[in-house]
């Protein structure tokens, strides 16, 4: 979800709402967003509730797909939210000391130099972009997951050999927006306080599922 315009953005709330369910209901968890994303400052907004030495604790890292061969946009921020009171991350573990030996000041940094030097010709649509561009990215639904982000009605599936409509693409939510779609996978509807209508014209990107599972691992390896 975007945040372009701050606090003063439509969408600000659902981050709101979905820290809120997050504190509720688990100590660890994964977020993925665009790279300017501010995934500390969320996390101690939200889960620490303005105390930055909370026991909310983060990791972050800006990773490109591009360089693993999937067809993104730009690269993306992967964080990982614990809560210290009850795990904690092995400061040994070996992905902290790989980026530790980057030349580069951060993960950014590397990745972005590491694009331009190896793919200086890339131009992927992002699942916003496609109204602009007019390119059909055919691999989105088969290898991404959705996230709440339904603005885009040229979003081909592979599945269904031909474009998902909107209804679709808001169904194939991870995080059910609506009752029907919770009754239908048996999940916890997210509670958001917009309409439907509104939901499906929220800003967004689908998740790439390798390197977000990538980032479950160094989880489950990094957290005891």
């Amino acid at each position: 979800m975007g945040l372009s315009l701050g606090e003063e953005d439509e969408r600000f709330g659902c981050h709101e709402k979905y820290y809120e369910q997050a504190e509720e209901s688990g100590d660890i968890h994964v977020i993925e967003n665009v790279p300017e994303y501010p995934v500390k400052s969320m996390v101690d907004r939200f889960l620490n509730h303005g105390d930055e030495n909370g026991p909310w604790k983060c990791e972050y890292a800006q990773v490109d797909p591009r360089l693993f061969g999937f067809s993104t946009a730009r690269p993306r921020v992967y964080g990982l939210a614990w809560n210290s009171n009850v795990v904690q991350w092995d400061p040994k573990f070996e992905f902290l000391e790989i980026l530790e030996c980057l030349k580069e000041s951060n993960l950014r940094d590397y990745l972005s130099n590491m694009s331009s030097k190896v793919r200086p010709g890339w131009q992927v649509a992002d699942l916003c972009q496609l109204v602009r561009t007019g390119r059909a990215r055919t691999d989105t639904v088969d290898n991404h997951l959705m996230t709440i982000t339904t603005n885009s009605t040229r979003l081909y599936s592979k599945d269904k050999g031909r474009y998902m409509s909107s209804k679709e693409l808001l169904s194939s939510h991870v995080f059910p927006v609506t009752q029907r779609h919770s009754k239908k996978v048996g999940s916890p509807m997210l509670q958001i306080d917009t309409t439907e209508g509104k939901a499906a014209k929220m800003a967004g990107n689908s998740m790439n599922i390798p390197t977000m599972g990538a980032f479950v691992l160094a989880a489950v390896l990094g957290l005891s």
